[in-house]
């Protein structure tokens, strides 16, 4: 008798078990749904953000961007100035994002593999303090929402920006070049002089040197004062003006460098500062659209708005003539006598 008990028993003893296991389980499953949907499961947004000091992305790559905020100006990778307009996007898209909607359950598993696999990984801090930590997905089907999903959570959510019609992804880019500044030079030391050499006029070519506090401006051989106001012009051209963007290794043209620095540049800018370091800048003709023709239907011989420009650092960049406009004057506009 006792016997034919004890397999009843055992199984009674089994069965409690999984019963205890399933509702352990049905539990927790039902704790981390409501984690999943509280608050702090699509609270993205931060309300301080001149506090923010640190941003770091990454994905998969592995790519990096690490942004810092050291005495007020925000520096890619710790080395080089960033775009300003960039850095206020993102400050501002991390002031003013919020949910736009929960990512339907038979959605989700694709989007957090898709997430895995290309989203971007973002960590912001004041100081040594993480105040937030998420990943940036896709673009919801409409492409008006992104999807984000914040660390410790499992469930993404649909975020925007109310008022704004398009999707975030696109702010959260790693590339160094992208974030740079494009301003052509960015040091601060005082300019002693400027020489322009243009290869198609000899005539509108010059130097321009600072003596005691005042400009001399030098052309084919003759001395003149020059043009302070002018002078002035030129100088802050020189302190601010920008290229179109920069020419990388999967670029067409990358691969035109060497050629390029075979021939004469069209023109080319020299730049000596007071604490004896020097700036240049190399223009090269770029080639025109095939359509391209000119009023009287001859086709052109290179694009009248763009130059290929050689850096001193060593980049190959795209200018706009129109963008160095105040940079690339003749000697007749810095002329006292004109």
């Amino acid at each position: 008798m006792k016997q034919s008990k004890l397999p009843a028993l055992r199984w009674s003893v089994i069965l409690g078990l999984a019963l205890v296991s399933l509702v352990v389980f049905l539990v927790l499953r039902e704790s981390q749904s409501h984690d999943d949907l509280s608050p702090e499961a699509y609270d993205f947004a931060v309300a301080d953000t001149a506090a923010i000091d640190r941003i770091v992305l990454w994905n998969r790559s592995p790519d990096t961007a690490l942004l810092t905020r050291e005495s007020g100006v925000w520096l890619i990778n710790g080395a080089h100035p960033v775009r300003p307009d960039a850095i206020e996007v993102l400050l501002e898209t991390l002031y003013r994002v919020r949910l736009r909607g929960f990512a339907p359950d038979a959605a989700t598993a694709n989007i957090l593999s898709a997430m895995s696999t290309y989203g971007t990984h973002v960590d912001v801090f004041a100081g040594d303090q993480n105040l937030k930590s998420f990943t940036v997905g896709t673009e919801t089907p409409d492409m008006l929402g992104t999807y984000f999903l914040r660390d410790g959570f499992g469930r993404p959510v649909a975020v925007h920006i109310p008022g704004f019609n398009g999707f975030l992804s696109s702010r959260f880019f790693l590339r160094e070049d992208l974030w740079r500044h494009r301003i052509l030079w960015s040091s601060n030391e005082p300019v002693t002089s400027i020489q322009l050499r243009f290869a198609d006029s000899t005539a509108a070519s010059f130097s321009l040197r600072e003596q005691g506090g005042s400009w001399t401006l030098e052309q084919n051989g003759k001395k003149s004062p020059a043009d302070g106001m002018a002078v002035q012009a030129l100088l802050k051209a020189v302190a601010s003006s920008q290229y179109e963007g920069v020419v990388i290794p999967s670029d067409l043209a990358y691969a035109k460098q060497d050629s390029l620095k075979a021939l004469e540049p069209r023109i080319r800018v020299d730049v000596l500062r007071a604490d004896g370091s020097r700036n240049h800048l190399e223009l090269y003709h770029v080639p025109p659209d095939p359509e391209a023709m000119t009023e009287d239907g001859t086709p052109l011989e290179f694009d009248p708005n763009r130059f290929y420009g050689l850096l001193d650092d060593g980049r190959m960049v795209l200018v706009q003539r129109f963008g160095l406009q105040h940079l690339l004057k003749s000697s007749r506009a810095l002329s006292a006598s004109r």
